[in-house]
């Protein structure tokens, strides 16, 4: 009988130590997936994004100052309305870049936690579960923000590059 108790003592043991290797791999592969989502989201170049709206701001500028209602070219206005999706698609970008960097580093700190916690065999069973699920979804939805927030530069250079040339020789000719 005694025997029985070693045995499934060692049993139970090694299914424990199966499961929290099993979850500390699930917390690596998350860890990597942030990882990856943090050189998507810094692989956004700023400074070309800010130079399309110093360019658009400046053409706006020009347009405020020169250009009349009574001249209305219909052309024109319909680029014009979309030129200005630099303008709106730069404060989306420009309003999360912040929150983005900041949910990275907390994703990053609490995976770093969880995996610390899985090490010293602080967590287990459900709670174990509900937290994997917990930065799961947490992943996520930071892959989701990061992107919008890629799309939103995106759209900013594709305007930019169709459409800036044509805006600045119209407002260059009033």
């Amino acid at each position: 009988m005694k025997y029985l108790y070693i045995v499934l003592f060692f049993a139970l043991l090694s299914s424990c130590n199966s499961k929290d290797k099993d979850a500390q791999s699930k917390v690596e592969k998350m860890q990597s997936e942030v990882s990856e989502l943090n050189k998507k989201f810094q692989s956004v170049d700023l400074k070309t994004l800010s130079n399309a709206k110093k360019q658009y701001d400046e053409s706006i500028g020009l347009i405020k100052k020169y250009y009349f209602k009574d001249t209305i070219d219909v052309k024109f206005m319909n680029s014009l309305d979309y030129y200005k999706n630099i303008k709106y698609n730069y404060k989306t970008i420009t309003k999360n870049k912040l929150i983005i960097k900041d949910n990275i580093v907390i994703v990053e700190d609490q995976l770093a936690t969880l995996k610390t916690d899985l090490e010293n065999s602080s967590i287990q069973g459900k709670q174990l579960n509900e937290a994997l699920a917990n930065e799961s979804n947490n992943i996520r939805k930071l892959d989701s923000t990061i992107n919008i927030y890629l799309k939103s530069a995106e759209t900013i250079l594709m305007v930019n590059d169709s459409i800036a040339n044509y805006i600045k020789k119209q407002t260059l000719s009033f």
